[in-house]
């Protein structure tokens, strides 16, 4: 602590705002790595939009996202609190309740027209994400154009699930032309770096082997052009922008392929820019930061209170309206992120992860401690947990303190959602897998703090996520080429299907749908008896699947083999199948059979 006040001591403090700003601009960039941008360090990326919005603005190096989860960390961004907090734990079955006022909606209290431009469908209004906004676009419904060959073949699953930032851009500044003069908090959400990776040809042939180092230029140059259109309608000297990421994404630095299972930097280091005409232009700062800092920094900034139940505090190296400098109203756990995933948990049964980023440490708790001395291995590549006990143990009941405090600020159950298969079917086409239902938290996460985390794996039987990624990745993998069979299917190109299925098998040997691909292909090219051996092979791997059950049975009674074909439902019905279709299947061929 000694050493982050003297940091905090040699930063010199701008001016105050001399009045308000008019324009407040959020720019929030999904799946955005700190460490792929040119002001981060990346000399291997050219994003020189949001270089130059760096350059004239404060950069924050050690800001940390609350969750690598987009809903619940957006969540956080526009509450202040953390998950635990607000409940919301993972996309699709959870929404904000009504009950928590957002930075919007204070903003609108003040006279500011507020407007919302989001660009995936976890972000709908229907998980409340969109209160206190005047205008919130999450309108899905233009055509979602891949580029791709790959790509093209599952187009059709992406339609409603997102659109490309330059749709979003135009739909916002369409809505500046029409507020411009009048005072505003605009919020524009970039999806495009999150799967599928799809850049535009520009930017897949500039990086044809980074193509998320394609998507992250693709972004930047429509950033580019959000920020020239909005000055045309409040000039910078008006403005005050913020930019910054949910979350990360695991590129493979941790065997994360993705984002939302682990709580290593790569997923939770993003990056964050603050700029106007009284933020230093130049400064680094730092000290940690979070992403539940946002709505205290902008309200400091306007002179407004922030949302009740805000764990935030403003960002230190800015001067708020009052004249203060924001580092003055940071108290002791404000210069600590506390972290948290229950993805692996909700979507698999895996244990959860919590975590607390310090100046220096890492901890991470799951299924067991981890340690990371950040100064020295910013990569997290040695865990320290069992040689600096000591440290590793303050930690912990530092953490348990900054939860236990938090929730002093307030706490409210996250609305439940009940969500259908085709909503499920779009989550997993960015790579989800969707939780299976909302529940009051069990005891044990109520109390996570009061029980080790050894303990607790070992009472519940959680597994360690970091041991199981392997076949999450493979799984995800599998619904990917499955997709791509069954859009080749649909259009007759039986060659792509049977390529793209065989694919889903090689990463998920049990995948039903790809079996169940497989065999049509066969079929259809009047290869009966292959076929019968890919549903015979998935009855094998899947034995208890209904739909395999019927399927192969049906193929043997084709056959005229009934007594095998009710060999294979009775096995099913042994092996848990639903019953009601087996056993009515059964017993039309026992009738057909002359049997009892």
């Amino acid at each position: 602590m000694a050493a982050l006040a003297a940091i905090l001591a040699l930063l010199s403090p701008g001016c105050g705002w001399e009045e308000r700003p008019h324009l407040i601009l959020l720019v929030i960039v999904d799946t955005l790595r700190a460490d792929h941008l040119g002001c981060y360090g990346d000399r291997d990326i050219e994003t020189p939009n949001i270089d130059r919005l760096a350059a004239r603005g404060t950069v924050y190096d050690n800001a940390m996202s609350a969750v690598p989860v987009t809903l619940p960390s957006i969540s956080t961004i526009l509450t202040g609190a953390y998950p635990l907090q607000h409940g919301i734990r993972d996309n699709g079955v959870f929404a904000l309740g009504e009950s928590w006022e957002t930075l919007p909606e204070r903003l609108a209290t003040a006279g500011f027209r507020t407007a919302g431009f989001v660009s995936a469908d976890v972000l709908s209004h229907d998980h409340g994400i969109g209160q206190g906004f005047e205008t919130y676009d999450d309108d899905m419904s233009a055509r979602y154009e891949t580029y791709q060959p790959l790509m093209k073949s599952i187009e059709d699953q992406l339609q409603g699930v997102e659109r490309r930032a330059p749709l979003t851009v135009d739909k916002a500044l369409e809505w500046a032309e029409e507020h411009k003069n009048e005072d505003a908090f605009l919020l524009v959400h970039l999806f495009d770096p999150h799967l599928p990776r799809d850049p535009p040809p520009e930017y897949r042939d500039r990086y044809p082997d980074r193509l998320y180092d394609g998507e992250i230029a693709a972004v930047d140059h429509e950033i580019g052009r959000l920020l020239s259109g909005l000055s045309q309608s409040w000039p910078e000297s008006e403005t005050l922008t913020i930019l910054m990421a949910d979350h990360g994404e695991g590129l493979l630095d941790h065997e994360e392929e993705f984002h939302g299972v682990l709580l290593f930097q790569e997923t939770m280091h993003v990056p964050l820019i603050v700029a106007g005409p009284d933020v230093p232009a130049g400064q680094r700062i730092e000290s940690v930061v979070r992403t539940a800092d946002i709505p205290a920094t902008v309200c400091g900034l306007v002179g407004i209170a922030p949302p009740p139940h805000s764990i935030g505090a403003p960002l230190p190296g800015l001067t708020l309206s009052d004249g203060t400098a924001g580092e003055s109203r940071r108290g002791r756990f404000d210069n600590l992120a506390y972290l948290e995933t229950f993805r692996a948990r909700l979507s698999h049964g895996w244990c959860e992860q919590r975590g607390l980023r310090t100046p220096r440490w890492k901890l991470i708790s799951g299924a067991t401690l981890q340690l990371y001395d950040l100064r020295a291995d910013p990569g997290e590549k040695t865990d320290l947990a069992a040689s600096q006990p000591a440290v590793r143990d303050s930690l912990a009941a530092l953490m348990d303190a900054v939860a236990l405090q938090s929730l002093e600020h307030g706490r409210e159950e996250a609305v439940g959602r009940t969500i259908s298969q085709e909503e499920r079917d779009r989550l997993f086409s960015l790579g989800y897998v969707a939780p299976q239902a909302v529940s009051p938290p069990r005891a044990d996460s109520l109390a996570i703090w009061y029980f080790s985390p050894e303990e607790r794996g070992v009472a519940l039987g959680l597994s360690d996520p970091r041991e199981r990624l392997e076949i999450y990745n493979q799984t995800v993998k599998a619904r990917s080429f499955t997709l791509s069979g069954q859009n080749a299917l649909a259009e007759g190109d039986l060659a792509e299907a049977e390529r793209a299925f065989r694919g889903a098998l090689h990463y998920d040997a049990a995948h039903v749908e790809a079996h169940l691909g497989l065999a049509e292909v066969f079929e259809r090219n009047g290869e009966a008896d292959r076929a019968l051996l890919v549903l015979r092979h998935a009855a094998e791997e899947n034995p208890a699947d209904e739909t395999i059950a019927l399927r192969l049975s049906d193929a043997l009674t084709k056959r005229g083999r009934r007594v095998e074909a009710l060999h294979v439902l009775n096995r099913a019905l042994a092996e848990g199948a639903s019953a009601v279709q087996l056993r009515a299947r059964r017993d039309s061929l026992r009738s057909a059979a002359g049997t009892e």
